[in-house]
């Protein structure tokens, strides 16, 4: 009959998994398979053809990471937008060629650097992966553009050699509103008593210079008074 091995954890299980128990032998040695996975799983052995036979399931068999190969950022921010000019924490994790969690044998110094994006990084941008550890949480990192489509890149600087590794893709959200700033100045000189030309125009913006667009700091009363000068300011 033929014998195939089956995952119980649906995580990834490749190479030979069939087999087939000739006539008049009663067992089959599969000698190929392979798991990617750092983690404690089981398998079931099910016959397919020939005699009905009743399905066995291993003991557990526990998969140890290997060694580590590259970096990978694994979190910004815990997983919520982070806010532009705020710091929040990204998590860098030494990685085995298969994704999982790998032990660094030396202390392993990374850096942080911005891979897409138009604002600055800025904040604390170093950490230290320590010797038998396997990730560093780097606090304090700062961005100053609210824009979507940002990716950070974690490099190494010292300790073993492993690839550097990219976030994935997040969206940084403007700040509280700090200030009104004008987008469209009004005219440089204009007739009196005739109103302006060109109508100035004011945008609310928080600490770092990003428009604010949402939550209860985007809706303003603006009100327009006299710098200099010594007549008087009407219109609406």
């Amino acid at each position: 009959c033929k014998c195939d091995w089956i995952q119980t954890c649906a995580l990834p299980i490749c190479g030979g998994l069939t087999g087939s128990i000739g006539s008049g032998a009663n067992s089959v040695t599969i000698s190929t398979p392979v798991y990617s996975k750092s983690d404690t799983m089981t398998l079931t052995a099910t016959a397919s053809g020939g005699v009905t036979l009743t399905a066995v399931t291993s003991g557990n068999i526990v998969f140890s990471a290997g060694t580590a190969t590259k970096l990978a950022i694994t979190s910004v921010n815990g997983g919520s937008n982070p806010t532009a000019g705020t710091g929040f924490s990204v998590v860098v994790q030494a990685q085995d060629v298969n994704g999982n969690a790998a032990n660094v044998a030396a202390s392993t110094g990374v850096t942080l650097s911005l891979n897409t994006g138009t604002g600055t990084l800025s904040g604390t941008l170093t950490g230290t992966i320590t010797a038998g550890s396997s990730s560093v949480t780097i606090s304090g990192v700062t961005y100053t553009k609210a824009e979507s489509g940002v990716i950070l890149t974690a490099t190494r600087t010292s300790g073993d050699t492993l690839a550097a590794g990219n976030s994935s893709a997040f969206t940084v959200n403007a700040g509280a509103a700090s200030q009104v700033v004008f987008t469209t100045q009004p005219s440089a000189s204009t007739v009196a008593g005739v109103a302006f030309a060109q109508q100035p125009v004011v945008k609310i913006e928080d600490a770092s210079g990003n428009v604010v667009t949402s939550g209860a700091d985007s809706t303003v009363s603006v009100a327009l008074t006299l710098t200099t000068g010594t007549g008087t300011l009407g219109g609406t």
